[in-house]
């Protein structure tokens, strides 16, 4: 017997809402249902039921969330046997962000994955903590909001899920 639909995921994890809102523009473009998982709430995700796992994940001043490092370690035997695709939201671009995004998942998953996005990043100064405020202000020369999320990527990143079979 054949299932009628793919099961599908976003996991995330987020740091001041970027990649949240990442994650939420995506499923708006991805046809059929489709899950959403904040690993901050909820540690405990069963990838059992699902066909396609998207994993997303922020970097923020270099610095990689540990939430999805650690659901990454525990679960890649898991995330091997499934279709996976994988995104960043950081600030960098170009040859930045693609190491970046080398950096931010282990070596095995990046090479089993269907699909790799970048969607750009998003600083919120009001949201920062001192030390991050102070480490962003020096980066980026200024200490107001700054945000590239790249809707064009992450649309793009949609339709080639929808293609996923």
């Amino acid at each position: 017997i054949r299932r009628a639909k793919m099961e599908k995921v976003i996991i995330y994890a987020t740091r001041y809402g970027c990649t949240e809102e990442c994650s939420k523009i995506l499923s708006e473009n991805i046809s059929g249902n489709i899950e959403l998982k904040n690993l901050n709430k909820n540690k405990d995700v069963d990838i059992g039921n699902y066909d396609l796992i998207i994993i997303g994940r922020s970097i923020i001043a270099g610095r990689i969330n540990k939430e999805i490092t650690n659901f990454c370690n525990d679960n890649l035997d898991d995330l091997l046997k499934k279709k996976v695709a994988l995104f960043i939201c950081c600030l960098r671009e170009g040859k930045e962000a693609e190491e970046q995004f080398n950096k931010a998942f282990p070596e095995k998953l990046l090479g089993n994955a269907l699909l790799k996005g970048y969607f750009g990043g998003k600083v919120s100064f009001e949201k920062l903590n001192f030390f991050f405020k102070n480490i962003m202000k020096n980066m980026l020369n200024t200490d107001k909001n700054v945000s590239n999320i790249k809707e064009e990527n992450i649309k793009e990143f949609a339709k080639k899920v929808d293609g996923i079979k």
